[in-house]
């Protein structure tokens, strides 16, 4: 994820919990991970998806290329003379 600034949007049902190793990558990578999203029926997440899913991982998707693009930073060599 993070060699590609991609969001990840974990989804499961909400008698499951996420993977075990789950809170390390959330808190490592907290900037790509997204809050995990629970649902009851099938029906419900397509309901849903555009809403609580497609449009979250868009904007965050958004965010990240802005932040990539401010990332690099430049200087050049007139700034030192005088």
């Amino acid at each position: 994820m993070p060699d590609y600034m991609v969001p990840f949007e974990p989804i499961i049902q909400e008698d499951e919990e996420p993977f075990e190793m789950f809170q390390d990558l959330q808190q490592k990578y907290n900037e790509w991970v997204l809050q995990v999203l629970k649902y009851d029926t099938a029906g419900n997440l397509i309901d849903v998806l555009e809403k609580a899913v497609i449009k979250p991982a868009l904007e965050k998707a958004n965010q990240l290329l802005l932040k990539k693009k401010k990332a690099v930073r430049d200087r050049h060599v007139k700034d030192y003379l005088k």
